[in-house]
């Protein structure tokens, strides 16, 4: 990405969090097409997300009473039942 362009829609992304206007209101004021504005916003914050780590997750599969199957997934901080 161009960083000149970065910088540019950063500063543009950073003075609409400020302003307290809506996405939709800011846009018009500043006659930026709202969809610009949203794919530019989602583009840094991506760009800036650092991936999460890959790994593996623990699976715990139960017998359960007949024609059932209980299974427990462990993510991170959080569980699938």
């Amino acid at each position: 990405m161009n960083s000149k362009l970065r910088t540019s829609w950063s500063q543009e992304v950073a003075q609409h969090a400020a302003s307290g206007q809506s996405e939709a209101e800011w846009c018009q004021v500043h006659e930026i097409k709202l969809s610009t504005f949203i794919y530019w916003r989602r583009r840094l914050s991506w760009s800036s997300t650092p991936s999460p780590a890959i790994g593996f997750a623990e699976i715990q599969v139960k017998p359960g009473p007949p024609g059932s199957l209980s299974v427990r997934a462990n993510l991170l901080h959080s569980a699938i039942n």
